[in-house]
């Protein structure tokens, strides 16, 4: 290894304990199941024919700080004239009294190689766990510019009669037999959990003149008194290669806080002038007589005899969990001048009363190859508050230049729950696989009260901006009121389709909640530019200012399939969504899209302001099934969407467009603001079956079973060409009726 070389330059690192906590009564007790002291366990992997750059560390404590420990620099760390700043930060000012916390273990495992093996394998086990810019095998150079690197976690929370009881966290790496393993495997079990800015095997990572900010912070300033809070656990798997490379991030989190924020993993180089992260969880609700019971979070990820994988899988369970700005082997990420901006936040300041809140579980499952190559994203995120944004994985060259991009995800919870039971169904995404061709597909399972999956590419080939604007928001507001209130969710379940012969490109997504967003995610998309004075917007926003007293709210469940081909490609989406306000919108799909000079803008929202006094809502189910080809391609769309507000919009599927000096506006709305006194709505469901071809098949396939539904502007393996031209569609439906006394079958 090269020696490091620093000249007229600044490096600080700053790790900062926090004050002892208050307490009262009963002390403090942190034990396991067996009663023993609960410990955290990291195990390294091993490697027979070739090298091993691994780090491996285990901490358990009430406080732990893992930040800014390089390993193994390939090359050199070199800054000139340039400044480079990280700081891990814990801070405790809470207060505990008669309080229990039953902590499960916390393990991760580095997987095992004949040839090199590259990986990041951590436990944690405390109340606040910081594991905060240790870059691995990474070469680093500052020239003239500044990086910050701040990892916080602030707990000033009060907490009494209070058990607290964890199902643990645990994350395996894969192995390859011939070729390198990169991975990074996190496993994270407290209060309030860190995971940011620790690139892996990363090839150059180049800031010249310009400034880089990353932050990740929680802060808790919660009140839980005679409150229960189990959790069922969050399990990552990495999966393995004999005969080519993994490239992978597997991360497990149980806590109340999760953050897994800009962690790059096996890029081939990210010279960057310009750019800032944010990714923050803010906890300012009001628990008493409360349980909340956790169904688990799982991903497992594929795997491939032949050729490489490169995926992400991430497990979540917790309260509010975030997953943002997270690249994986996305080749090379370019930005001069420019202005990159990802922003994922979480605020809950709800209050909840004699309240219970018990999660189905989510659960993705990752496709495998046996002959050819596996891209893809498997994500499993149980709580009460989820964000999956702006991660790139295998996703080709993103170049911008003179422009200015910007990603927000947004969670903010101020409802008011009282003598109120929520229970979900489930969420599961299962992803396809390929024993001849390339896989590559998005797998997303979200389980919880609001959820947001957004602007998160997937082997998009090329994402070029140049003088222009690109923005992606996916916002979940919740302001309310459940008072004597039964809401039970029917499951949501998307399975993805495969193909023996060809490749198979596609998005698998299932959410259950009371909000979901799904929103601006383009896979394998091809060619995006947007050259000049261009712009690109897409908003997608549901916001509940609902009043529900005496209400019983019953889904019918939601599930899409994919289809298959033996004899062609498979391009298609399958979004499956459960819950009260549900959108799918502006989603790209193997789609070529350009902009040079003109402006695009997708918006897609959900307004409930409705009065619900001892009302009977019971969904019948929604279900969209795809059809196969065995002797020719498929591009197709199939959307299940089953609650009281349904948004399918905009969505472009194995199409090329391109606009020059033109607008280009959709718009999807739907307001509710009905009255309804002594009501029953009952369902009869929604099912939608696609055809099958032994040529090509194009076709669109849309279920919606709810109160008010869009299907609005979706394009399906169309070409559109705009010139000096002006489109623009909306769609919106507003109810504002009265209904007393009233059944609707």
């Amino acid at each position: 290894m090269r020696g490091q070389r620093i000249a007229t330059a600044t490096m600080v690192v700053l790790a900062v304990g926090g004050w002892a906590a208050l307490g009262s009564g009963t002390a403090f007790a942190e034990v396991g199941p067996d009663g023993a002291r609960v410990k955290a366990r990291a195990t390294g992997g091993s490697s027979t024919g070739g090298a091993v750059f691994q780090q491996n560390v285990a901490q358990s404590a009430r406080q732990n700080n893992n930040c800014n420990n390089p390993n193994m620099q390939d090359e050199e760390i070199s800054l000139t004239d340039s400044r480079a700043t990280g700081r891990c930060v814990t801070s405790d000012g809470s207060f505990t009294a008669f309080s229990r916390i039953q902590a499960g273990r916390a393990e991760a495992e580095g997987g095992s190689s004949t040839a090199s093996l590259v990986q990041q394998n951590t436990a944690q086990r405390g109340g606040q766990n910081n594991n905060c810019n240790n870059p691995n095998e990474t070469e680093i150079s500052l020239e003239g510019g500044r990086a910050e690197d701040r990892c916080t976690d602030q707990d000033f929370s009060f907490s009494r009669h209070t058990l607290i009881r964890s199902g643990g966290a645990r994350a395996e790496g894969g192995s390859g037999t011939v070729e390198t393993v990169s991975q990074q495997n996190i496993a994270q079990e407290g209060r309030q959990n860190n995971n940011c800015n620790n690139p892996n095997f990363t090839d150059n990572i180049e800031v010249t003149g310009g400034r880089t900010e990353n932050r990740c912070h929680n802060r808790d300033h919660s009140f839980s008194k005679h409150t229960l809070i189990k959790g069922g656990g969050a399990r990552a798997e990495g999966g393995s290669g004999t005969e080519a490379s993994v490239s992978q991030q597997s991360i497990a989190q149980e806590g109340r806080q999760n953050n897994a924020c800009n962690n790059p993993n096996d890029n081939s180089g990210i010279p960057v002038a310009g750019s800032r992260v944010g990714c923050g969880n803010k906890d300012g609700s009001f628990s008493k007589h409360t349980l909340i019971k956790g169904g688990g979070a799982r991903t497992e990820g594929g795997s491939s005899t032949v050729a490489g994988v490169s995926h992400m899988d991430i497990a979540q369970e917790g309260r509010q969990n975030n997953v943002c700005a997270n690249p994986n082997r996305s080749g090379l990420f370019e930005l001069s001048e420019s202005r990159t901006q990802d922003r994922c936040h979480n605020r809950d300041h709800s209050l909840s009363k004699h309240t219970l809140i018990k999660g189905g579980g989510a659960r993705a499952e990752g496709g495998s190859s046996t002959g050819g190559n596996v891209r893809q994203q498997n994500i499993a995120q149980e709580g009460r508050q989820n964000n999956s944004c702006a991660n790139l994985g295998n996703s080709g060259n993103i170049e911008v230049t003179g422009g200015r991009t910007e990603d927000r995800c947004l969670n903010r919870d101020l409802s008011f729950s009282k003598h109120t039971l929520v229970k979900g169904g489930g969420a599961r995404a299962e992803g396809g696989s390929s024993t001849a061709d390339t896989v590559s597909q998005q797998n997303v399972a979200q389980e919880g009260r609001q959820n947001n999956n957004c602007a998160n590419p997937n082997a998009s080939g090329s994402i070029n901006v140049t003088g222009g604007r690109t923005e992606d928001r996916c916002l979940n507001r919740d302001l309310s009121f459940s008072k004597h209130t039964l809401v039970k969710g029917g499951g949501a379940r998307a399975e993805g389709g495969s193909s023996t012969v060809d490749t198979v490109q596609q998005q698998n997504l299932a959410q259950e909640g009371r909000q979901n967003n799904n929103c601006a995610d383009p896979n394998s998309s091809g060619d995006i530019e947007v050259t000049g004075g261009g712009r690109t917007q897409v908003q997608c926003l549901n916001r509940d200012h609902s009043f529900s007293k005496h209400t019983l709210i019953k889904g019918g469940g939601a599930r899409a399939e994919g289809g298959s081909s033996t004899g062609g490609e498979v391009e298609q989406q399958n979004i499956a969504q459960e819950g009260r306000q549900n959108n799918n919108c502006n989603n790209l799909n193997d789609t070529e899209f350009i902009v040079t000079g003109g402006r695009t803008v997708g918006r897609c929202g959900n307004q409930d302001i409705s009065f619900n006094k001892h009302a009977l809502a019971k969904g019948g189910g929604a279900r969209a099934e795809s059809g196969s080809s065995t002797g020719g391609s498929v591009f197709q769309q199939n959307v299940a969407q089953e609650g009281r507000q349904n948004t399918s919009c905009n969505n472009h599927n194995s199409g090329d467009f391109g606009l020059t000096g033109t607008r280009y506006e959709v718009g999807c709305k739907t307001v509710d603001g009905s009255a309804n006194v002594h009501t029953a709505d009952i369902g009869g469901g929604a099912k939608a079956e696609g055809g099958s071809a032994t040529a090509d098949l194009f076709q669109q396939n849309i279920a919606q079973e709810g109160r008010q539904n869009n299907n609005c502007g979706n394009t399906n393996n169309l070409t559109f060409t705009a010139t000096d031209s002006r489109t623009q569609a909306h769609c919106v439906a507003v109810d504002r009726s009265t209904n007393i006394g009233t059944v609707n079958r």
